[in-house]
């Protein structure tokens, strides 16, 4: 036995070594010679391609490693070639860069390539939260094999189609071996790439879900670490009869002698997205990519979401009408930006969240509003409604539209604190059921305050006015939410059936996604209240798919705007029962659904603080509605303030709704002093007139008049 394996290690040992001098790529139509080119890259090429045309540079630098080797790069690349000459482009050439997953990444940190193919989510979304990557296109969906020996040593056909199952087989019976060695069949061993590729990445992951870690001290001799290429690592499983995970791509394109000698136990699939040997491919953009060749990758991003799609479903091995379709397309053809990667990347942990939160915040709060502040102010733990609305202000870097009439306990956040909408500091303005507030605030997410009204009643702006007010103060103020043209992202795949609730959701998620994008740029306010969950739960239940993935995306948005410190978040959550009664605080329509009906006869003087704010677009965000007492009933006026500009000039305004600049300081002004200047200057007349008509004394007469003759 030993001297038979010893055999088969000196044979595959002469064919990798022969390998490794030759290109691991199969050859392409329209490939060169590596050395033709190398572009700007430290690295050499793997291959380069021309697409027939005779291009003479380097303009596009693509890093993959099983695709490449399969060809399928190789025809993107002359595809799009011939597709940018069509365009009016120069001929140019694309260099193909091998690389596993991690080193095509790392090579996209360093600017060696300007666009990877890679297959693992988390290590794509780390690329882009580190801002090594900055956007990322769903390429084409590989699938992983479980393949093996076909006399099955470890009894992977006795579990079913279960993969995990299987791979429990192969450690428990991998094991019993190494205590018994078997002498009538060979022993059960798996060979890992372990190279930290994609496929070395999803085996850990199977063998961590069954609680083993055969790679750990001490090492299970079973497990057989081979860090190679896919190609190489299948010849080598194949010429030890040993299990592996491959892939679909490099099944297909590996030599009939490799595959004859190997058996299919489990495979990926294409209906079920969660599928764990699915093995997507994802075209990642890199933050340093080439800027004089900005032109060619821009339009490849562009490409693989429509011509790229062809030449996947053209894509076959061997080549021709005989061969077999490597690849599957694309689910969808959505471009996914950085935040988007982040509220994904934190969906994972939100699904523990969910399970994990604790609902005692929310307690004894059914009747009150609950705000949520971040960063966090020290804030008395219960306020006023009116002291609601001005801390809120404050907050959101509204300040300047408010009077403070609680100097002793809220003057601060008026004196102390920068103005939020200054430098590059956003504000983003939440409201939500408190019904199913629980469902989506993060728990590590305290409430800062509450109050007792409901904040229908309670808000003296409400998002309308809100955002009316943001115009004056911020640079850019999200408006209303929409489903982009371009489509839904693969993430949200699940809402793309075109309902109320669905587009509901859709509209608001990604309204807080393109938020999440846009911040970096400048400062950015938006002020939103989410329905489309309580639409979700309406329609499908609180207990659908649809409900807790929809729970879990917004509470992973919300985290990813509290990782972000330059936003400043206020989240408030309010009783049902409070929204039913007034349901204008999240009105985004133009209209007005509720009567503003004065006080009896009281043109000036309305029935709450609602209407009050309603009627006088909030006393035309230059005072406070403030409450007095008229006939003998209690009702709410505007109280004007004083506004101070940037230059320093003080300004006073007047008016049912403030909205009259308040000239009678100045008037009177004017007007008392040319009343004193005529009143002087007729006096002065009046006097002169009489010193005029009245003789002079005779002393100073006699200096004057002449003399009376005496006889």
């Amino acid at each position: 036995m030993f001297d038979l394996r010893l055999s088969k290690w000196a044979c595959l040992l002469v064919v990798c070594l022969s390998s490794v001098g030759s290109s691991s790529a199969l050859q392409a139509p329209h490939a060169l010679a590596a050395s033709s080119c190398t572009g700007n890259s430290t690295i050499q090429p793997t291959a380069v391609y021309d697409g027939g045309l005779g291009g003479k540079d380097i303009r596009l630098r693509i890093g993959n490693g099983g695709a490449g080797q399969s060809g399928l790069i190789g025809a993107w690349a002359n595809a799009f070639i011939q597709y940018c000459s069509k365009q009016g482009v120069e001929p140019f050439l694309v260099g193909w860069y091998l690389g596993d997953t991690t080193q095509s990444l790392g090579y996209l940190a360093t600017g060696e390539i300007d666009v990877a193919v890679t297959y693992n989510d988390a290590a794509e979304m780390q690329a882009c939260k580190t801002g090594s990557a900055v956007e990322r296109v769903y390429g084409f969906r590989d699938h992983f094999w479980l393949v093996g020996p076909p006399s099955d040593p470890g009894k992977l056909n006795s579990v079913g189609g279960d993969v995990v199952a299987m791979f429990n087989q192969i450690v428990a019976q991998g094991n019993a071996d190494v205590a018994t060695p078997p002498t009538d069949r060979v022993p059960v061993r798996f060979l890992s790439r372990f190279d930290k590729s994609a496929t070395n990445i999803k085996e850990s992951l199977l063998f961590t879900q069954i609680g083993q870690v055969p790679w750990a001290y001490t090492y299970s001799t079973w497990y057989h670490q081979y860090p190679r290429f896919p190609l190489q690592a299948l010849a080598a499983a194949s010429a030890l009869s040993e299990y592996t995970l491959t892939d679909k791509g490099t099944w297909l394109s590996s030599p009939e002698d490799v595959t004859s000698a190997l058996s299919v136990f489990a495979q990926g699939g294409d209906i079920n997205p969660n599928d764990p040997l699915l093995n997507p491919a994802h075209v990642i953009l890199g933050a340093k990519a080439d800027p004089a060749n900005k032109e060619i990758w821009e339009k490849f991003i562009e490409w693989v979401n429509n011509g790229g799609q062809q030449v996947i479903s053209d894509f076959k091995q061997p080549p021709g009408p005989s061969g077999v379709v490597l690849y599957s397309q694309a689910p969808n053809r959505q471009h996914e930006t950085r935040s988007l990667l982040l509220v994904r990347s934190l969906l994972a942990r939100t699904r523990m969240y969910r399970l994990l939160a604790t609902f005692s915040v929310f307690l004894g709060l059914s009747r009150a509003a609950t705000v949520f502040l971040h960063p966090q102010d020290s804030i008395p733990p219960r306020l006023s409604p009116q002291q609601a609305n001005l801390v809120l202000a404050a907050h959101l870097g509204l300040e300047q539209f408010e009077v403070v009439h609680q100097p002793s306990r809220l003057d601060y956040l008026f004196r102390e604190r920068d103005f939020v909408g200054q430098g590059d500091q956003s504000a983003l303005l939440l409201l939500i059921d408190e019904t199913y507030a629980r469902d989506i605030v993060p728990s590590a997410f305290q409430p800062s305050f509450s109050f007792s009204e409901p904040p229908s009643d309670a808000l003296a702006f409400s998002l309308k006015t809100c955002h009316r007010r943001a115009s004056h103060v911020y640079a850019h103020v999200a408006g209303e939410p929409v489903i982009p043209s371009h489509g839904i992202p693969r993430t949200l795949d699940m809402f793309s059936t075109p309902t109320p609730a669905n587009e509901a959701f859709l509209a608001e998620i990604l309204t807080l996604v393109n938020y999440l994008d846009a911040i970096p740029s400048s400062n950015h306010f938006a002020a939103l209240e989410v329905t489309g969950i309580s639409k979700l739960a309406a329609a499908y239940g609180r207990s659908s798919e649809h409900y807790k993935f929809a729970a879990d995306t917004l509470r992973a948005t919300i985290e990813a705007v509290l990782a972000d410190k330059s936003v400043r978040l206020a989240l408030v959550t309010y009783a049902p029962s409070a929204r039913r009664q007034s349901s204008l605080v999240a009105d985004r329509s133009v209209g007005v659904t509720r009567s503003l009906q004065p006080v009896k006869a009281l043109s000036s003087c309305f029935s709450s603080l609602f209407t009050c704010a309603e009627a006088t677009n909030s006393c035309s965000g230059h005072g406070q509605c403030t409450n007095v007492t008229r006939a003998g009933q209690e009702c709410f006026v505007c109280a004007c303030s004083t506004t101070v500009s940037n230059a320093g000039k003080v300004q006073n305004w007047a008016g049912e709704k403030c909205e009259r600049r308040d000239v009678s300081g100045p008037f009177v002004l004017i007007t008392g002093t040319v009343i004193t200047l005529i009143l002087l200057m007729g006096g002065s007349v009046s006097l002169l007139y009489a010193i005029n008509n009245e003789q002079l004394p005779s002393i100073l007469a006699g200096g004057v008049a002449g003399g009376v003759r005496r006889e």
